[in-house]
């Protein structure tokens, strides 16, 4: 089976990788492998990307193509806190400007979402905390090695203030995405 799975930063693209190799399958973070990538680069199409992450190859032709949701309140955080090295990237591949930090991580989600959703055929939109039942439930996958525990957040930070964020718009947007995601 050949897979690809894509999600913004910080949204558990790494942590997919892994569970997909716990699976059996040779999925990569940010390169391919035999059984293919979980990348937020590849979701952009981007032949060059930077930080040595597999450029996007069109010959790739994969079996399963799914989009990973985090909750949002912790991806927002985490992307606000920790995202510093790919703001400017993600500024000018999703095409927004630069604002505050909590907006611009909502933007940045939302537009990945968005220009992932026109340009590729996704399968799956899976609820990052749920990738692991997904694969075993729908996907019928047998689990050859156990993960240690759930999806962690490998950068610590704080959270922001859910009521500071909670009438945006595009707060609402991404948390109505997260709840129908599988």
């Amino acid at each position: 089976m050949k897979v690809l799975v894509m999600g913004h930063p910080r949204s558990g693209t790494g942590y997919a990788a892994k569970l997909f190799q716990s699976f059996g399958l040779q999925v990569g973070h940010e390169r391919m492998e035999e059984n293919g990538i979980s990348s937020w680069f590849f979701g952009l199409k981007d032949t060059n990307p930077p930080y040595d992450a597999a450029p996007y190859d069109a010959s790739f032709k994969p079996d399963l193509t799914i989009n990973i949701v985090r909750k949002p309140l912790p991806t927002i955080s985490s992307v606000a806190y920790t995202e510093f090295m790919t703001s400017l990237y993600r500024q000018t591949r999703l095409q927004y400007g630069h604002c505050n930090n909590q907006l611009e991580s909502m933007i940045s989600i939302d537009r990945y979402t968005d220009y992932v959703r026109e340009h590729f055929d996704v399968n799956h939109i899976v609820k990052t905390e749920h990738l692991d039942a997904f694969c075993l439930e729908i996907l019928k996958l047998e689990q050859k090695t156990i993960l240690p525990g759930k999806a962690i957040n490998s950068r610590p930070h704080p959270l922001i203030d859910e009521r500071c964020i909670a009438d945006n718009y595009i707060y609402q947007k991404l948390v109505e995405d997260y709840n129908n995601a599988w």
